[in-house]
């Protein structure tokens, strides 16, 4: 599978839609392009500004005590280390944020050590 993308929403012209998402599903490490590239975040016609990691599901195949690991970044900085056997994090329902600083303006990368799957649900904002 490696990495691909389940749907990825675009605010509508008239802004009746809020808010749009985009929602990845991975294997391996991989990454998501704000605007443009091989992966990106933008639609036809949409210019992502920041990206918000809403949600987050995952496995490993070390079990609670191993070292697989997804390591999450945003630009340069490590945002979260996910471990154990599996989990899930809802931000949106929590209203936390992993993102600070310049964080939501840049790409999203996620690595893989070991094995796993990993889940990843992302508001964007942008403009149309």
């Amino acid at each position: 599978m490696a990495q691909r993308f389940i749907y990825n929403t675009t605010k509508s012209a008239d802004y009746s839609t809020s808010r749009s998402y985009y929602l990845v599903q991975a294997n391996t490490s991989g990454y998501v392009n704000l605007n443009g590239g091989t992966n990106p975040a933008n639609t036809a016609g949409e210019n992502v500004s920041e990206m918000y990691i809403q949600e987050i599901k995952w496995t490993l195949n070390s079990g609670a005590g191993g070292t697989d690991n997804w390591n999450l970044r945003r630009g340069a900085n490590t945002v979260l280390v996910l471990r154990g056997n599996s989990g899930q994090m809802d931000f949106q329902e929590s209203g936390f944020r992993l993102e600070a600083g310049g964080d939501p303006q840049s790409n999203l990368q996620f690595v893989l050590t070991g094995a796993g799957d990993l889940l990843i649900k992302v508001r964007k904002v942008a403009g149309v």
